[in-house]
């Protein structure tokens, strides 16, 4: 080829730089999204994000709770194990006649009262089982709506449901944060985190008619020791006994209705 006919053809036609292509480029940031995705996850998290995560995962599941209630038209209850750190929603079956039962952390008492309640069951059982006059002078007769049969619906066993959905299930406090203490209206004496037994559980009662149990969650910190963390993040969780909404407190207060109790 001439030298002028060459000159003129990689003036024309240049040679490429070196460089990467767009397919190069798409593949290296194909591998820095996967890497990204295995190794993030599972970097240890701060105290605070530990923290934050886990008042916010509470608070989102007492309201959820609080609002299941009302549209399934059925008692909830919220299920604390503090333990452990787990803790998830449970539900009654529809149309269930009765109070929610009180938390017995006294082993004796719970088989007594256990073992009162299943005489009764039988004594009503029994009665509701014969129909019978109001009084002597009166022909009429106690029907299926008499007070025996709603005081044998009343007695007969719970049979509580977890529920598992995108919003209610069962959750666990992440990290280093644990359930320092939770208390109800109805418990005798808060269930300590220090003071816990493995299977002892704390719950909060969520009713259809939009009423939530009188209740405090504190959360906070545990040290190399497993115990409660004085310097650490603390929080009071209070749910609305009306709204079902969380009102989140720095530290450890004491709630309004134990203050009274005493």
């Amino acid at each position: 080829m001439p030298a002028k006919l060459r000159t003129n053809f990689r003036k024309r036609f240049p040679a490429r730089k070196a460089g990467f292509t767009l397919i190069e480029l798409l593949v290296v940031l194909g591998i820095v999204g996967a890497l990204a995705g295995v190794i993030l996850p599972n970097l240890p998290m701060t105290s605070g994000s530990q923290m934050r995560n886990a008042v916010s995962n509470v608070t989102t599941t007492i309201r959820g709770a609080y609002d299941a209630a009302i549209l399934t038209n059925r008692i909830h209850r919220l299920v604390f194990k503090s333990k452990t750190g787990e803790y998830w929603a449970e539900a009654l079956p529809q149309g269930f006649m009765g109070r929610s039962p009180q938390l017995a952390l006294d082993a004796t008492e719970a088989a007594a009262q256990a073992d009162a309640r299943k005489h009764l069951k039988e004594e009503l059982d029994k009665a509701a089982a014969e129909p019978r006059k109001s009084t002597e002078d009166e022909k009429r007769f106690y029907n299926v709506r008499s007070i025996l049969v709603i005081r044998r619906h009343i007695l007969n066993t719970l049979e509580w449901k977890e529920i598992d959905d995108p919003i209610l299930y069962r959750r666990k406090l992440p990290g280093n944060t644990v359930f320092a203490s939770i208390v109800t209206d109805q418990m005798p004496v808060p269930l300590t985190y220090a003071d816990a037994k493995e299977t002892e559980n704390a719950y909060i009662y969520f009713y259809p008619s939009g009423e939530v149990q009188l209740s405090s969650v504190q959360i906070g910190m545990i040290n190399s020791q497993k115990q409660i963390d004085d310097q650490g993040a603390k929080f009071t969780l209070n749910p609305d006994s009306l709204s079902g909404r969380s009102e989140v407190l720095e530290g450890f207060i004491e709630p309004d209705f134990v203050r009274q109790k005493k």
